[in-house]
Formats: structure tokens, sequence, C-alpha cells
């Protein structure tokens, strides 16, 4: 077993008086989920767009006056808040560095200590004509043991990020967005086998990696100007599980029912043809009862599978 609590927040896209005031909002929002047992909380992209976001506003802002150039100082009270409270939180900001803009978000864990960042490798046009690059990320970040993948909002539109980011070994995909993301992200958690955190204004969301949703929510209004309640929601996310394909023995499924009742979790997904497989205990993990029972990842299956077909294909 091994579950963390994640929370996702719907920050509102209206206008604020400064960056300061929309810092403040963050804040209020992180010790919500951090008193509601939270120890990641993740942020809607560019936290320091905090005027002008309706059509026709009088007053926008630009992304080169949105970018910072000591992001750390400027969010630093959003930082002191994450610290004392103990939780990682997720800071998407523009950014500038050297002659150019970046579209990111840190990754800052519990104690302050920022672990790493995203940068957005699909900036919009609208962003590339205001000057914003697109990003590289090398490798994944690593919080608490798991490796984390990403992506910002355009982003999503780019299948193969997350299966580079999947055969990396990602655990998790983090979205900071202000885009609703769709179909398009069930669809590469079922896919990759791999939950999915998004953070957007109007309808956050965390899936699990069977493409369902555990917790959803937020403002809806698509003017993003006015809303009720407290927009933080939260799941617990188990990363000592497995997705299985269906087209293995029931009888072995039946003994791993059996013989680990109460510790291990095994419930047959119909709609996708593949057994869910969560450790419900610390002393015994997916890992040891697959190769206890011979099974394997459908994942594992099906690239073994693609292997197979290639090598009898039949030349054209």
């Amino acid at each position: 077993m091994n579950i963390k609590r994640i929370a996702t927040v719907s920050l509102t896209y209206e206008d604020f008086p400064s960056f300061d005031a929309k810092l403040e909002e963050a804040c209020r929002l992180v010790t919500l989920a951090a008193a509601k047992g939270a120890t990641l909380v993740v942020l809607p992209e560019t936290l320091n767009q905090w005027r002008g976001d309706g059509p026709h506003h009088p007053e926008p802002l630009t992304i080169d006056q949105m970018a910072l150039e000591d992001w750390q100082s400027a969010c630093g009270k959003l930082l002191a808040c994450a610290t004392k409270h103990a939780v990682a939180i997720t800071v998407p900001v523009y950014i500038r560095q050297a002659n150019s803009v970046l579209n990111v978000f840190y990754l800052v864990d519990g104690r302050g200590n920022i672990i790493g960042r995203y940068e957005k490798e699909h900036p919009t046009l609208g962003e590339l004509d205001s000057g914003v690059v697109p990003g590289t990320n090398f490798d994944l970040l690593t919080w608490e043991t798991l490796r984390i993948g990403g992506a910002i909002c355009y982003d999503i539109n780019f299948p193969d990020l997350f299966t580079r980011q999947r055969e990396q070994g990602a655990d998790l995909f983090l979205c900071p967005s202000l885009s609703p993301g769709g179909q398009l992200l069930n669809y590469y958690a079922s896919t990759h086998a791999v939950p999915v955190v998004l953070a957007y204004p109007a309808w956050s969301r965390i899936i699990n990696p069977l493409g369902e949703e555990l917790v959803q929510g937020g403002l809806r209004q698509e003017t993003l100007r006015w809303g009720g309640g407290n927009p933080v929601y939260l799941a617990d996310v188990n990363f000592d599980a497995a997705v299985v394909s269906s087209d293995c023995s029931y009888e072995v499924i039946r003994q791993i029912e059996q013989a680990y009742a109460g510790r291990i979790s095994v419930r047959l997904h119909q709609h996708n043809c593949v057994f869910y497989f969560e450790s419900l205990c610390h002393d015994v993990s997916i890992a040891q009862v697959l190769v206890e029972y011979g099974l394997e990842k459908e994942r594992d299956a099906l690239r073994k599978a693609r292997m197979r077909i290639e090598q009898v294909r039949q030349p054209f």
C-alpha cells in the first residue's frame, strides 16, 4: 500500500487587485487542503496572471509583464505557507530566463525544497507570438519515491509527450492548465495506467489508472467570475496498484482473492477488460503478488504482443 492524499485546486481566474492578493487566495486554499490531510496540492496554470483574463478587458497583463525574474521571491508567501503546513505544491508561473520566457511549474516539497520544474513543451501560437519558447524536459521529477511527469495546458493535445514520460517510468501526471483537458486525460490515464491530476480554474479532476474520475469539481461558470464554496478537491491515490489484462486465468484470480482477502483488492473493470489490483496493507505489494502468480501488467503484455506481431508481420 502506498496511498497519497492529493488535492487539486480550482483557483479562480477572476481579476485580483494584485499578484499578492492572488497569492493570498492560493494560500487560503492550500491551508484548507493541508487541514484535510493533503500531502500534495496542485494549482492551475500561470499563477502570475492575476488581471485581465476576460474578453475585451481594457488592461490585460501581457506575458512580458507577467514573467518573473525571481519567482522564489515573488512567490515567497505561497512557499512559506506550504512549508508551514508541510505540503508539497506546484507553483505554475511564467518566468524570464536570459532573453526568453518559459511557462513552467515548479514542484516544491513539504520542507520547501525545490524538487525541480516542468517546462511547457508546446506553447500556444499566442504564447509563441508573445516570446514564450518551447521548454525541454530531459527527465522526470521525483517526489517521495514517485516519478512525476507532467503537462501544461496545450501540452495535453500531444500524446507523444505522455507516452515518452510513461516510458521514462512516470507514476503520476500533474497537469496545471487553463483548459479542461477533456477525454484526452482519461485516455492517457487508462492507456498508460497512470493517475492524472488536472488543476483547472473551472473544473479540476483527479483520474485513476482506469480512466475514472476519483473526484472532480470547480467553478464551472465559463466566465470564471463567480462561484460558491471552497474549490479544493481531494482523493486518496494508491500507487501500489496495477492494471492486469482480463485475458488471464480466472482460477488464478480466485486463488489470489482467497489467499489475500482483506490485504489485496481485485476489481474486474469489464468495460476495459482488465483487473485492477490494489494493495490494502504494508506487508504485501502488488509486484510481489504478480510475480507469485505469474501475472503481468497489461502494458507489459501489450508491449510483448506488439513485438511478437512485428516479428511475424509479412512485408508487402
